[in-house]
């Protein structure tokens, strides 16, 4: 999102950080008026400073409901991004802050958590400077100042309303694309600017508003809001509301009261499901920055949103059994229990922040006839409803009161459902429109039921279901299923026997522990298709693989019973990458694949770390995948790769991690190979180790090799103790190559296997670059400077060296100690007149 002001604001929060002092934990408190662009501010700092840490987490703490659920799901999520560990999970609350407090005491951690509200998330996310490292930074952002003062949070920083300048810039940015206004739109220009009283997200909203607007509909948009006597940014925001044709002001209103933060597919399925055009709706609500889309869930600012809530309310005359949404759950028990519904209620949800029990009739949604949208959560009915409307596109009921749905209910409309599957199963409804099916969570289902007349079921999730035992064959026949998972249903025993499913795209069962078959494929698949299988029990796959032609990633890591593979895999035309880490039994089946011709032409990735590899299996492997781009072979027993790892003429990505049996390594390596993954080869010889250097002089473009600790070789043209790379430069920033040797930690550090080492580089004192890398202690890690950037980064760190001699220096932040250090220079990219180092001498004299 553009910022005017970015870099000004952005450095003024950087001093109240104070990152240079890595010895305290600080506290931030960025705070101001919803709008004002806190959010915003808060991400561009993250973005500029996040490298420099051992983990981050950007963290919106403002979309809870349920504070004891919730709550717990932020720690845990909290915990999951910085340790970049998606198993984590507790039981409480309480647990939850024990565990941050554990896990993160020793790293230096950024995190932000934005739009918080109730003292209760802070103290329990981030309560005290104690649970994080030395070094920490905690970043919160809110519209209640007092919150900062219960929170003890010292430094703050007030986001302001823009000055007139500043307004006109980033209004002119929304409404023309450029920083000023055209000609003859300055005047209107400027009573737009006046209209949003120095608020970014009201310029920014009534300027996509009137971008490609001719003049009279700018004057028309400006006069309506000037004759408001009150007017407000509220009527701000309601012009570009009033703009849209209905099925967009539907859309919008939807995703206002129900949906903001859910992914963009489930919505569009119930919206679709009303017929309200969701792609093009979607798409102009984010042209007139209404919505955003991210990492593929919708979202929409705080007083959007309200403005959202408050049109609803405005059009019943705040009758709230006559609103066409009614979202806040003390509303919607009001209506329930007095019987006050009508048949202009659209959507329900209902969803209390702690367990409600609710006493109504069980004729209580007969009025509402054209009731489309239906989510209870959280709550018990006295009675099971005798009666749903035959409108619904939406029913969302996981605690259903009853083991069927009403006798004259017929859900030929629903779209979308979540909920018990028992519920399909009592008659033989007709479920002509279902595309969506969540049954995630559910602990009472132990027997997927048939769905054979779900046609047009797209999406089936089983997610976590505890006691899922089996699942009907029906839903190995769905032409239309393009995704199913059914992952950690930890009893899962059986899926199905055979599939067709000719539209799949995505097969996930991971975590299902019991699960021992892998279905019989009865038809060309040709979609491409993504299928993970890791942690379950299968043993082998079966030879009608060979249908899968569009199979382009399969994934079983952890597959400990896995014993065959048939000769049909290697054969499928799209296989790209391939995963079959921890497959103890599978370097067995390899060998009998010897001289059969391989048309297993396009894969790229392979991993096969943790399997139990000889030397005899690489050899396997190099005749069965002579294409590799990237070979993951860590943690084998294998001693040699002189002969094997030559052949691989396309590789670029070779990881022999922690193969500790490992000694040779051929004295060429294939000149493709760019990132070499040695750590804890111990065994390494002499002669491999140099191999290993000499790429350096092949001077390779992203050179990066870790290895064993080794004295750098002397014909690296600097080499220094003690203190950190620094050398002096000029014009072009040189292409050189820097060898780090680290030594021994102290008893403390030792149970760590690596230890972040943090890599910064600095141009005249400026930090232009940061990236962190696990190193072991003893190992050597050796890169090419030009890894650390993309290549707009890398000319953009050229222009910053410019023509008189600047200082550059590579500064190690790490507990490991830096015994000694080396850069080369590739000569045939550098001019070595230009570089100096600390002696002074010229690099050309070498």
């Amino acid at each position: 999102m553009f910022i005017v002001g970015r870099e000004y604001r952005v450095k003024e929060l950087k001093l109240l950080l104070d990152l240079e002092s890595r010895d305290i934990t600080c506290l931030l408190g960025i705070h101001g008026t919803g709008g004002i662009g806190k959010t915003t501010l808060a991400k561009a700092l993250y973005d500029s400073i996040y490298k420099q840490f051992d983990g981050t987490s950007f963290l919106n703490v403002g979309e809870t409901s349920n504070p004891k659920t919730d709550l717990k799901h932020l720690q845990e999520k909290l915990l999951s991004e910085i340790l970049e560990d998606d198993k984590i999970h507790w039981r409480n609350i309480e647990e939850g802050t024990a565990k941050i407090e554990r896990r993160l005491g020793f790293k230096r951690v950024l995190i932000v958590l934005d739009n918080v509200d109730d003292i209760k998330q802070l103290n329990n996310l981030a309560g005290k400077c104690a649970w994080f490292g030395p070094g920490s930074r905690i970043i919160i952002t809110t519209r209640d100042k007092h919150l900062l003062d219960l929170g003890e949070v010292e430094k703050r920083y007030e986001v302001k309303m823009l000055d007139e300048k500043e307004s006109l810039e980033l209004f002119c940015h929304y409404a023309f694309r450029k920083s000023c206004p055209e000609s003859n739109y300055k005047d209107l220009s400027n009573r737009a600017m006046s209209c949003c009283k120095g608020l970014p997200l009201a310029l920014e909203v009534l300027g996509s508003h009137l971008f490609k607007k001719n003049v009279d509909v700018w004057k028309d948009a400006l006069d309506r809001y000037e004759k408001s006597p009150h007017g407000n940014v509220q009527k701000v925001l309601r012009i570009s509301y009033d703009s849209l044709f209905r099925h967009e002001k539907s859309i919008f209103l939807d995703v206002a009261c129900f949906f903001k933060g859910q992914r963009l597919d489930y919505v569009k399925t119930v919206l679709d499901a009303s017929d309200f055009s969701s792609g093009d709706g979607i798409t102009t609500l984010v042209n007139k920055s209404l919505l955003t889309v991210d990492y593929d869930c919708l979202w929409m600012h705080d007083l959007i949103q309200d403005m959202g809530r408050e049109i609803v309310k405005e059009k019943a005359n705040n009758k709230i059994g006559e609103r066409s949404r009614l979202w806040h759950h003390e509303d919607v028990l009001q209506v329930l229990e007095d019987d006050n519904g009508s048949s202009e209620i659209e959507g329900i949800m209902l969803d209390p922040p702690h367990r409600k029990e609710i006493n109504c009739i069980d004729t209580v949604f007969e009025k509402m006839k054209n009731l489309r949208i239906l989510i209870v959560r959280n709550t018990s009915f006295s009675h099971e409803p005798r009666y749903l409307p035959k409108n619904l596109r939406l029913l969302d009921w996981k605690n259903y009161p009853s083991k069927s749905l009403p006798s004259e209910f017929n859900p030929t409309k629903i779209r979308a459902f979540n909920g018990s599957p028992q519920l399909l199963l009592e008659k033989p409804f007709q479920f002509d429109h279902l595309t969506y099916m969540n049954i995630s969570g559910c602990d009472k289902v132990s027997e997927f039921p048939d769905v054979s007349r779900a046609m047009n079921l797209r999406k089936l999730i089983l997610d976590g279901c505890e006691n899922l035992v089996s699942i009907h064959k029906s839903v190995g026949h769905l032409a239309n299923l393009v995704s199913l998972s059914a992952s950690n249903c930890t009893q899962l025993h059986s899926f199905v026997p055979t599939i067709y499913l000719p539209s799949l795209e995505s097969l996930s069962f991971v975590l299902c522990a019991t699960l021992a078959h892998f279905p019989d494929i009865e038809g060309k698949m040709d979609k491409p298709l993504e299928i993970v299988m890791s942690y379950t029990a299968i043993q082998k796959l079966p030879d009608s693989i060979k249908e899968l032609n569009g199979l382009t990633y399969l994934e079983m890591t952890g597959c400990e019973e896995l014993r065959y593979l048939p000769s049909s895999l290697f054969k499928l035309p799209n296989l790209v990458t391939l995963k079959l880490a921890e497959c103890a039994f599978l370097p067995r089946s390899l060998r009998m694949f010897i001289g059969s011709p391989s048309t297993c032409a396009k894969l790229e990735t392979l991993h096969f770390d943790n399997t139990g590899l000889t030397d005899y299996d690489l050899k396997t492997i190099v005749a069965i995948f002579p294409n590799l781009k990237d070979l993951n072979v860590s943690r084998n027993r294998f001693s040699d790769l002189t002969l094997s790892i030559g052949k691989f003429t396309n590789l670029t990505s070779l990881d022999v991690s922690y193969c500790t049996d490992l000694k040779g390594m051929p004295s060429i390596l294939p000149s493709s190979v760019q990132k070499v993954d040695a750590r804890e080869c111990r065994s390494l010889n002499q002669f491999s180790s140099n191999a290993l250097w000499i790429q350096v002089k092949k001077e390779k473009n992203e050179l990066e090799v870790m290895m064993p600790k080794r004295e750098i070789p002397k014909w690296f043209h600097y080499v220094n103790k003690g203190r950190f790379p620094d050398f002096k430069a000029r014009g072009k920033f040189p292409a050189v190559a820097i060898a780090f040797v680290f030594g021994e930690v102290n008893a403390i550090d030792k149970a760590n296997r690596s230890i972040n080492v943090g890599i910064h580089l600095l141009i005249e004192d400026e930090r232009r670059k940061f990236r962190n890398v696990p190193v072991p202690e003893n190992h050597v890690f050796l890169c090419d400077l030009r890894g650390l950037f993309s290549l707009e980064e890398w000319e953009d760190v050229g222009v910053g060296v410019g023509n008189d001699w600047k200082t550059i220096q590579v500064y190690c932040d790490t507990k490991l100690p830096l015994c000694s250090w080396g850069v080369y220079v590739y000569k045939s990219e550098s001019n070595m007149k230009y570089i100096q180092f600390p002696s002074n001498d010229p690099c050309s004299s070498f």
